[in-house]
């Protein structure tokens, strides 16, 4: 295998088995975001859209210098889009002779990194439109993972009568689930027509769309390490047949478009006279050409695109302002993760890498359409009714690459408040059935529901106290109501902030949130009427009340030949 072969295996692998330990998190203390801190394209137009230098970028800046000395390289070895595509391209690509020449092309990659950098000027981002970081994790995030989930768990249930038989209990017990995902379709879909795209030509994408390799290639124009051509080539144009990237000139073979090179040595491998090498000789010429970048009308008319499609996003009606209240028409079900940035801060920042979505132990953040307009596309959101957020838990925080999602203590991500429970009486089983029902007060971890009597109803109903809900969705999530629970989760009062304490913010706000445990008690009633229980409540449905309960016939609770072995009065 040649050297390329073995560098792309070899972080490819990396980046899979990190990704594994984000869906897991077999190894909490791996940075399991590394790959997506090496997108130039994506920390550039974060830094400006967010208006934040972030040291987490700290590896992009390595990438690029080292992008002077060898080239594109990072396009060739380690890019996993990169790597996934010349996969595609063994299985679907076609002869040289049946390639497109598509050559014009070549600036489109150069528009759309300018179409994505002056929207970020207003504080918009859409790198996530086309970062190959960020795309390739979301692929194989929400698509290839919950994928192989279901294989591996549909084959593990096949072979439950072999762990029967062999009597292996650990995997006679092993559950195996698999998560569902929004979006999922479209993921796959895209990526589909990628993966067919070299039916037309090599490694479409890099070549003519991906703005990670246009930012690499204005730095890679003259490269110390370069391709260079002796005099002993015969022209045979093995050379252009083989190159991936179209970076050798037809007529003149020895001519090489450095900023398309991705500096994968295949030119240097079919070579029948040995006369390429890739070398470091600045007594050299450099054989060199440039074509690619757009003039100056493609630039000033994309330039005009970019900043107009900000300033549409910006002043469209579902998108939020920079202060909350008056004026703002939100989607009333968007619920973001805990300790999340205000929303525009957020959405500047949120590269819509899916790894939060991935790392969600419960499944419930979701990717959005364009309930919030289309600034928002494909960001987070929690799907309540799909699965609760653990107030435990702050998976989302730890894998988030640009600091979206806030990092705290144990202690402020549970006064990180996401929401408050509203109950729908119109769908309770209490309030509208008159039939007894507490599975949102025994799920509640926070103690947020309290029942009360209601005059013309036997039953106590509930009432969520608001200043107590965390907004986590235990109750939306095991409401027994269907299709809707009656008890779901709104925004309100939602704590979104930038810097600054949660709990102090909280406190002034008059939240009392706390996950002490609740008093033991039976179903809330009338103590009047049961004569039994604490104070304010009755026995459980298909429990009697009374000063004692009824023994079974020939039961005496003093005569200890009654009770059953190893217990004794």
């Amino acid at each position: 295998m040649k050297f390329q072969r073995w560098t792309q295996t070899v972080t490819l692998s990396v980046f899979l088995v990190l990704l594994l330990f984000t869906v897991a998190e077999l190894v909490p203390t791996v940075e399991e975001d590394f790959f997506l801190r090496l997108d130039p394209s994506l920390a550039l137009v974060t830094t400006i859209s967010a208006r934040v230098v972030l040291f987490a970028f700290l590896p992009v800046v390595i990438i690029v210098l080292l992008s002077f000395w060898l080239g594109r390289f990072f396009c060739g070895h380690i890019c996993p889009m990169g790597t996934t595509l010349d996969v595609s391209d063994k299985l679907f690509g076609t002869t040289y002779k049946k390639q497109k020449k598509l050559g014009r092309f070549k600036t489109v990659k150069y528009l759309v990194l300018v179409f994505m950098l002056t929207g970020s000027l207003f504080g918009v981002s859409y790198v996530f439109l086309a970062s190959p970081l960020s795309l390739i994790t979301r692929f194989y995030g929400i698509v290839v993972y919950p994928v192989i989930s279901f294989l591996g768990g549909a084959g593990h249930q096949l072979a439950m009568p072999l762990w029967e038989k062999l009597d292996i209990n650990t995997l006679l017990f092993m559950q195996i689930s698999s998560g569902k995902y929004a979006t999922q379709l479209f993921v796959f879909l895209f990526f589909a027509a990628l993966f067919v795209l070299p039916r037309f030509t090599p490694r479409f994408w890099c070549r003519y769309l991906c703005p990670a390799g246009a930012t690499l290639a204005l730095f890679s124009w003259k490269p110390i390490v370069r391709r260079q051509v002796d005099s002993s080539c015969n022209d045979c144009g093995k050379c252009v047949r083989n190159c991936p990237m179209n970076a050798i000139n037809e007529e003149k073979p020895e001519l090489t478009n450095f900023s398309e090179c991705i500096v994968c040595l295949n030119c240097e491998k079919v070579c029948p006279e040995g006369s390429v090498r890739f070398i470091s000789n600045r007594s050299l010429r450099i054989n060199s050409t440039s074509e690619g970048l757009p003039g100056r009308r493609a630039f000033i008319t994309t330039a005009a695109a970019g900043i107009g499609t900000a300033v549409l996003s910006l002043t469209g009606l579902n998108t939020a302002s920079g202060k909350t209240g008056e004026g703002q028409v939100l989607p009333e079900s968007l619920i973001r993760p805990p300790a999340t940035l205000p929303e525009l801060d957020f959405l500047s920042r949120c590269v819509r890498c899916a790894e939060c979505i991935a790392a969600c132990p419960t499944n419930t953040l979701q990717p959005i359409w364009f309930e919030a307009g289309l600034l928002a596309l494909f960001s987070p959101a929690m799907t309540l009714r799909r699965g609760y957020c653990d107030p435990d838990c702050h998976r989302c925080a730890e894998v988030c690459p640009t600091e979206a999602i806030r990092q705290v203590s144990k202690d402020e991500r549970l006064w990180a408040k996401t929401g408050t429970a509203v109950i729908n009486r119109q769908k309770c089983l209490a309030w509208e059935f008159d039939q007894k029902c507490m599975v949102c007060d025994e799920t509640c971890p926070f103690g947020a529901i309290e029942f009360n009597k209601e005059e013309g109803l036997n039953v106590t109903v509930p009432k969520v106290l608001e200043h107590k809900c965390s907004g986590c969705g235990y109750c939306e999530y095991h409401c027994p109501v269907q299709n809707q629970p009656a008890i779901i989760v709104s925004p309100m009062n939602a704590q979104r902030m930038a810097d600054g304490s949660f709990i102090e913010q909280g406190e002034r706000n008059g939240l009392m949130i706390s996950r002490k445990e609740k008093a033991a008690h039976g179903y809330p009633g009338d103590m009047g009427e049961s004569g039994s229980g604490a104070p304010g409540f009755e026995s459980a449905p298909g429990f009697e009340s009374g000063d004692s309960p009824e023994l079974p016939a020939g039961f005496d609770p003093d005569d200890s030949s009654n009770l059953p072995p190893g217990f004794s009065n």
